[in-house]
Order: structure tokens, then sequence, then C-alpha cells
């Protein structure tokens, strides 16, 4: 019988120590013995390879096509309306069929919100995650469109002490409008951050470009069906503030803290 069959595992992985005659050879060290060689690069993580990131953004694309499927004919009519003020209601615009599907729109654009602010804030500085990405990008996420839904709350309760029905429901169709292609506008930015990695200060002013047009928006029209005269500019600049302003800079700061909360500086 051959020698070779009573090696044990220790006499076997002797031979292959450094100093034998198998030393030389490096297609004969076992795992975990130092190689010599240079060490690969780390592929730095990106936005556009991360699947979860990819997936939140098919996702708004595919809620978008639902969205605008289902409520055209109600959008169309709002956009032609939205530079007239109708003496009377338009049944047409009063089914709330339809109008339940802008619904979706103005949670697209939350969730397209948080996608943006969390994709820059990566941008800002080299942080490391000390949770999987998914985690952090989704309380974004769920901040933004909580934050969405309680201004909306907010705005029918004051709405509801101060105006009257007709006032409240043409102020909800302008704000549904407003909001909904706000986030058309937050997804193809967010396309372009992803995509083509543009910068954080460009992604900021297109950002702050689409947030301050969407907000003169809304204050010319807060103005022209709640304070349709002069003296009721201080009045209009009060109620745009604390409703809308206001919100936006405490949920920009919310969602900077909750960002830095999961991740640190290296």
């Amino acid at each position: 019988m051959s020698e070779a069959k009573f090696l044990n595992q220790d006499s076997i992985s002797a031979l292959f120590e450094k100093g034998t005659y198998f030393d030389e050879f490096s297609a004969f060290h076992l795992p975990g013995h130092p190689v010599p060689g240079m060490e690969g690069e780390l592929i730095p993580y990106a936005l556009q390879n991360d699947l979860f990131v990819l997936g939140v953004l098919v996702f708004s694309f595919l809620l978008m096509c639902f969205a605008f499927n289902k409520g055209r004919l109600l959008i169309l009519h709002q956009i032609k309306d939205f530079f007239v003020e109708r003496e009377r209601d338009n049944l047409f615009l009063e089914t709330g069929n339809e109008f339940r599907y802008q619904l979706f729109l103005i949670l697209n654009s939350a969730l397209l919100f948080g996608l943006i602010l969390y994709a820059l804030f990566l941008h800002s500085s080299q942080v490391f995650s000390l949770y999987p990405t998914w985690v952090p990008l989704s309380i974004s996420i769920l901040v933004c469109i909580i934050a969405y839904l309680l201004k909306m709350l907010l705005y029918s309760f004051v709405n509801w002490i101060f105006f009257d029905k007709v006032q409240r429901e043409r102020w909800m169709e302008i704000y549904s409008l407003v909001i909904s292609l706000q986030g058309v506008m937050l997804f193809f930015l967010a396309c372009f951050i992803i995509f083509i990695d543009l910068s954080v200060d460009t992604s900021l002013i297109a950002l702050s470009i689409i947030l301050i047009i969407a907000k003169l928006l809304l204050f010319c029209k807060s103005f022209s069906i709640f304070f349709a005269n002069l003296q009721g500019f201080l009045c209009n600049i009060l109620y745009f503030c604390t409703l809308e302003m206001i919100p936006l800079l405490y949920l920009l700061k919310i969602i900077t803290e909750v960002n830095k909360s999961w991740t640190f500086n290296f």
C-alpha cells in the first residue's frame, strides 16, 4: 500500500506551507494563505446599480402611467380651467371617480421627492450607511408621503373653517393638479440624477426651480380663490406661508436629520 494513503490532513497542509517544495507554485497554496499580487479596487456605490432605487423609479413610472390613463380627462379639463375662474361648478369635475386616481399622482410626487432628497444627500458627502440602502431610502419616502397627506388634511381643516364649499373644492382641485404636474417634473429630475449622475449643485438648482414654480402657481391661485382683493394680499401671504412654506422647511429638516441618523462619515 502506498505511503500517500496514510497521510492525514495536517501532513498534507504542511506540504503547502511556506518554505516547502511547493512554495514557488502559487497554484498549490491552500485557501487562506496570502497570494502575492495587486489588490483589486472596490466598485463604488452607484444609484443606477441599486436594484431598490431602480425598483422605486419603475414603480413611479407605472403609477404615473396608470393614473394618467384613468384620470387624463379630468387632468386635461383642470389644465384648461387653470387660468379661468368658473362662476359655477363643472359637473364633470365633480365626479370623484377620476379624482381618486389623481391622488396616486400626489403620492407619486411625495415618493419622488423622498427619492431625490436621499440621492442628493448621498452625493453631497462621502458616507457609509449603517444599514442596507433600502432602509434609509424607505424611511425618507415614508416621511415625505406622511408629510404630504398631513398637509392635505391641514388644508382641508383650515379651509373648512374659513371658506365655503365652492372655494374649498376649487382649491383642492388646483392643489391636486399642481402637485401632480410637479411629480412629473420630479420624475425626470430623478432620472437625470440617477442615470446621468447630475452634480449636486445642478440638481439643487433644478429642484429649486421646480418647487418655486409650483409654489408660485399655488400662491397665485390661493389669492384668486380666497382673497380676490388687494386688502387680502397680506392674509394670503400669511395663509400660504403657514400651510405651505413652513411645512416644507420642516420636511427638509426632518429628512436631513433622518438621513444623518442612518449614516456616518468615514
